[in-house]
């Protein structure tokens, strides 16, 4: 299994002047691994429920979707990536520390979702 690394993450790129949290916030994660790129929404809807909707794709070619097995947590479902290697995943309860977990044909990856506190501390 290869650990995907965390190189970009929208909470650290701050908030424009006078925006301000409001329920059903995005934050944009992307991950690097082997050559992919693991690009992440988390969506807080509010409530219990959090969605990731997100797409796979080869940045060693023409930036093409990839074709994959994606699971979030140990016991979500395990959904396909499209043809442009994009998926939605949910999981009811807080992502942080959660581990999305990516299945292609050549590579086994991890990407761990980071604390989320920004939305609590903003609320």
């Amino acid at each position: 299994m290869h650990i995907a690394k965390l190189v970009f993450d929208s909470a650290r790129a701050g908030r424009l002047l006078g925006s301000r949290a409001v329920a059903g916030e995005e934050r944009s994660l992307v991950f690097a691994v082997e050559g992919l790129s693991i690009d992440l929404v988390a969506f807080d809807p509010g409530g219990d429920l959090q969605v990731i909707h997100g797409q796979i794709v080869d940045t060693r070619g023409e930036d093409r979707g990839v074709k994959a097995r994606v699971r979030l947590g140990d016991h979500g479902d395990v959904v396909e990536t499209d043809a442009y290697g994009q998926f939605a995943v949910s999981a009811v309860g807080a992502l942080d520390g959660m581990v999305l977990q990516a299945h292609t044909d050549t590579l086994d990856a991890s990407c761990r979702v980071p604390a989320l506190t920004t939305w609590e501390a903003c609320r």
